[in-house]
C-alpha cells in the first residue's frame, strides 16, 4: 500500500504544478500590466497636471502604461469610492487631495472610510495659497489688513473657489487666529473668485500662487503673504502669514498617493521610493518650484500622520465656524 501511495506521489505532484503554473505566470512581478490613477477632478485644475506627470515618469521607469482616469463628482466622491472598491492588487490608485480629510467632516455619509479603506503611499505636493486684496483696500501688510478688518467687523469679504472647500477653510481659518468677523463669499471655482476680488465685488482671497500672480504682477491684486510653513521661490519677496503675526498658520491644498486598504506592503514600497525619487529630481522638483508648488515626495508613515493631522484640523475649523454638513 505504502509503495503505491509512493509511487502515485509524482503523478500528483506533477499535477498541481500544472494547474498552478498558468496562474503564477499570469501573476508576475509587478507591474506587468497597464495601472490607472484615478484623478476624482476633471482635467482642468492643480491636481490633473501632479498625476500626469507622475503617471509620465513612472511609466517611463517602468515600461509599463500608467493611465489617468478623470473622475470628477460629488465632491471627489465617485473617484474615491471607485479606489475603495477596487482590488488591492496595486493596479488602482488614487491621487487624492485636502477632500479627503474635508469630506469625513463635511458629509454626514460616505461610502468609504477615508482612513481605514486606503493604504497611504505618499504626500506628493503641496499646493500652497497666497493672501490678495483689491489694491483699494488700504493694507499693505497681514498685520494692517487685520487692523482694517477690526475696525470694520462684517464689512470685509473674502471670496473662495466654494463652500467647504480648502479656500474657504482657509478663510475660515483665517478670521479664527486673527480674531477678526469676515463675509465668506462662495464663488463657481478659482477664476471667478479671483475676478471678484480684483473687480472690487470682495475686498480678499485666498488661493494658489501660481493663479493669482499675473493678477499681482499686473497691479491688479496686491499680494501680502503665502500661506505655505516657509517662504516660497516664486515670490521671495512676501512673508508667510504665520512669520507676519498669526504664528503657526498654514493652509494648502495637497496631492498625495493612494492605494485600497490591503495592498502588499511591497506594492506601496516600490511606488512610495518611485513618487520620493521624482519628487527629489531637479528637473521636476524646480518645475513644481516655478509653479508655487512644494514638492515632497514623503514617506508613507508620514503620510499617514499628515492626512490625520489635516483631518483633526479641518475638522475643528468647520465646527467652530458652524459650517452645516450636507
Amino acid at each position: 500500500m505504502f509503495k503505491r501511495i509512493v509511487a502515485c506521489a509524482p503523478v500528483v505532484l506533477l499535477s498541481l504544478v500544472s494547474l498552478q503554473a498558468p496562474v503564477l505566470a499570469q501573476s508576475g512581478p509587478y507591474p506587468n500590466r497597464p495601472i490607472r490613477l484615478i484623478v476624482p477632478y476633471p482635467p482642468a485644475g492643480a491636481i490633473d497636471p501632479i498625476a500626469r506627470v507622475i503617471a509620465k515618469q513612472v511609466s517611463e521607469a517602468w515600461g509599463v502604461p500608467i493611465i489617468i482616469e478623470n473622475k470628477p463628482g460629488a465632491g471627489t466622491v465617485i473617484g474615491t469610492q471607485l479606489v475603495a472598491q477596487a482590488a488591492p492588487d496595486g493596479y488602482t490608485l488614487l491621487v487624492a487631495s485636502s477632500n479627503h480629510v474635508i469630506n469625513p467632516v463635511m458629509m454626514s455619509k460616505l461610502p468609504y472610510d477615508s482612513v481605514k479603506g486606503f493604504e497611504p503611499i505618499s504626500l506628493i505636493s503641496i499646493i500652497p495659497f497666497m493672501l490678495t486684496v483689491n489694491p483699494e483696500v488700504p493694507a499693505k501688510s497681514v498685520a494692517e489688513l487685520i487692523s482694517y478688518a477690526k475696525a470694520q467687523p462684517g464689512k470685509i469679504n473674502f471670496s473662495s473657489t466654494g463652500d467647504g472647500g480648502t479656500t474657504h477653510l482657509a478663510g475660515e481659518y483665517f478670521k479664527s487666529m486673527a480674531g477678526v468677523e469676515l463675509v465668506h463669499v462662495p464663488y463657481k471655482g478659482s477664476n471667478p473668485s479671483m475676478m471678484g476680488v480684483v473687480s472690487g465685488e470682495v475686498q480678499m482671497t485666498l488661493d494658489s500662487v501660481f493663479m493669482q500672480k499675473p493678477q499681482v504682477d499686473a497691479g491688479k491684486l496686491r499680494a501680502l503673504a503665502v500661506t505655505a510653513p516657509r517662504r516660497m521661490p516664486i515670490v521671495p519677496e512676501l512673508p508667510t502669514i504665520s512669520e507676519s503675526g498669526l504664528t503657526g498658520y498654514e493652509a494648502y491644498s495637497w496631492a498625495g498617493l493612494l492605494a485600497p486598504a490591503g495592498t502588499n506592503p511591497e506594492i506601496i514600497q516600490k511606488w512610495q521610493k518611485e513618487i520620493e525619487r521624482i519628487m527629489k529630481s531637479p528637473e521636476i522638483r524646480d518645475a513644481q518650484l516655478n509653479q508655487g508648488l512644494d514638492p515632497v515626495g514623503s514617506s508613507s508613515e508620514y503620510f499617514a500622520k499628515f492626512i490625520g493631522v489635516e483631518m483633526a484640523k479641518w475638522g475643528k475649523v468647520i465646527k467652530e465656524a458652524k459650517i452645516p454638513v450636507q
